[in-house]
């Protein structure tokens, strides 16, 4: 055997394949099934929520209307027609922003993981076939133990995503506040 390269049987070449190839390729599947289920999960409940309260506000809005004989403040009313209008309006942007966000982020992490992938692939695919041949480079065998390690790095959560969040629900915070500003405007011009 040459210096600093590794020799395998045909039985200890079975055993790599199926522990840094086959397992690893599994867990790559079942990393980005979880991921990607979990993550659209929280997703599509966020907009669920956001659409319902654009729903409300679209509903408070036309009953506002229904109460057009009743009102006693046309001032007040139209400023409550105004914010559940706005209201309406922001929903929208925050719904296309949402989707459009999270399209541009989805292709990002698609990226990051492709590129690891990849370069892991690489580098197994070098040393299977160095294994098969005369033996493979330990150095390269190093390189893929530090792949493999950096694997779990990658899945996790980043401080931009939080923000995401954290900017999601100050967003459905000001839908609400239109909501209810709208409401009590709107209430307000019926009994004063």
């Amino acid at each position: 055997m040459a210096e600093g390269r590794i020799k395998l049987t045909e039985n200890e070449l079975e055993e790599f394949y199926t522990k840094l190839g086959s397992r690893h390729f599994k867990l790559q599947e079942e990393i980005f099934k979880e991921y990607g289920y979990k993550k659209l999960d929280i997703y599509f409940k966020l907009i669920e929520f956001t659409y319902q309260i654009v729903t409300v506000i679209g509903v408070i809005a036309g009953l506002g209307f229904t109460a057009l004989s009743s009102i006693q403040n046309r001032y007040s009313f139209v400023m409550g027609e105004a914010f559940l209008f706005l209201g309406i309006l922001f929903g929208i942007y925050l719904v296309h922003k949402i989707y459009s966000g999270e399209l541009l982020s989805f292709q990002r992490a698609q990226n990051i993981h492709k590129k690891h992938f990849g370069e892991r692939n690489e580098f197994f695919k070098k040393i299977w076939t160095e294994l098969k041949a005369d033996g493979a480079n330990i150095a390269d065998w190093e390189k893929l133990k530090q792949i493999d390690d950096k694997t779990i790095e990658i899945f996790d959560s980043k401080d931009e995503e939080l923000d995401d969040i954290y900017r999601l629900k100050a967003y459905q915070r000001i839908l609400l506040y239109f909501l209810a500003a709208g409401c009590f405007m709107i209430l307000f011009s019926i009994i004063f």
